[in-house]
């Protein structure tokens, strides 16, 4: 069984769960009262932020804990390569890459039960974060 990969820069998760939105040509319209018609202006390929939710296995709550405080060192004006179920923004035809705007914390709990038991065994902890990034032409 192939193992799916989850990753933000060197970052594993069990998993990146939510749609990455690449970057796509965006457009202004223009519309003046008293004119007929509608001027539309093409400004760029853009990204938009985007939502992804992260679920990894610690080896204990402290640790989960030393993992949030990783994901922090993230959020810098860096472009970095986000893999989802296997798949690299810089494969993607157009390449991009992703800046992380934000990072929260929404869950970080002791577990009885290994669950993933696949980055940092043995997982006595998980921790789930909410991400927030912004694609980029590469």
């Amino acid at each position: 069984m192939a193992f799916t990969v989850n990753k933000i820069d060197n970052l594993d998760f069990i998993t990146l769960e939510g749609a990455i939105v690449p970057p796509y040509q965006r457009s202004e319209l223009l519309q003046r009262p008293g004119l007929d018609g509608t001027q539309i202006t093409r400004i760029g390929s853009k990204g938009e932020p985007f939502e992804l939710i992260s679920t990894v296995d610690a080896k204990t709550v402290a640790h989960a804990s030393q993992l949030y405080d990783s994901y922090l060192a993230k959020v810098v004006n860096q472009l970095y390569d986000v893999e989802q179920h296997s798949v690299k923004t810089s494969t993607r035809m157009p390449a991009f890459k992703c800046a992380v705007l934000e990072v929260k914390e929404l869950e970080k709990r002791a577990i009885e039960t290994p669950v993933g038991n696949t980055f940092n065994p043995p997982s006595k902890a998980l921790l789930v974060c909410r991400w927030v990034l912004i694609a980029e032409l590469t």
